[in-house]
């Protein structure tokens, strides 16, 4: 796998979370550092809600105007 930043290789690295004790496997980039999972790259790629693109496109309440 090439990471999406650099290139680079990615290789699979466990974290563990301190706190809870639970562990999961995440693609890490051996050149630059950037750690991915396929939740982040589903993410990435899906379509915004309609939820978000209304508050994206909410208009001013205090419109400036030259």
């Amino acid at each position: 796998m090439q990471c999406g930043k650099c290139r680079g290789l990615l290789v699979a690295t466990q974290f563990s979370d301190l706190v809870s004790g639970e562990s999961c496997y995440m693609a890490r980039c051996l050149s630059c550092g950037m750690v991915t999972d396929e939740t982040m790259i589903l993410n990435r790629y899906s379509r915004p809600t309609t939820l978000a693109l209304k508050k994206k496109c909410k208009a001013r309440e205090n419109p400036v105007r030259m």
